[in-house]
């Protein structure tokens, strides 16, 4: 039986047309926006998350030092959401002042305090007792978020 060898036709016309290029770019730009939308998403969460850690693991500290009465006081952790930017910051002593901060980290750009719990130059101090480390909360608790 002989082998019969079909020869196709070459179209002359090879290549892409303008739609097909077209819808192409228009798929590649939805899944880029879908995909870019998301991911500005989970790095506020992120960013979120890692600041509540960092503010959990100062609290822990606040408390651990006063349960042990280093420097000989309380110590706590100052909340504020000033005009320069909301921050946090480790102090020793009864009442937050300037001259006891230990440390200050402010709050990352992304992420603000709820101006309708926590407006502008508004503040909280929570402070633990020397040996017990029980907490008490000195002015107005608000939330933070990321925006």
């Amino acid at each position: 039986m002989p082998i019969k060898i079909v020869k196709l036709k070459r179209d002359a016309r090879q290549g892409f047309t303008l739609i097909e290029i077209l819808l192409v770019a228009a798929v590649a730009i939805i899944i880029t926006s879908v995909s870019l939308i998301g991911l500005v998403g989970w790095r506020g969460q992120k960013e979120l998350n890692v600041t509540a850690q960092q503010i959990a693991t100062i609290l822990r500290e606040a408390q651990s030092r006063a349960m042990s009465q280093a420097l000989g006081n309380a110590w706590g952790v100052h909340f504020e959401n000033s005009v320069g930017g909301p921050f946090y910051a480790l102090f020793f002593s009864e009442n937050y002042n300037s001259g006891t901060v230990v440390r200050q980290y402010p709050l990352p750009g992304a992420i603000s305090c709820d101006a309708g719990t926590f407006p502008e130059g508004a503040s909280t101090d929570v402070v633990f007792e020397q040996i017990s480390g029980g907490p008490k909360i000195i002015g107005r608790p608000g939330i933070i978020s990321f925006s």
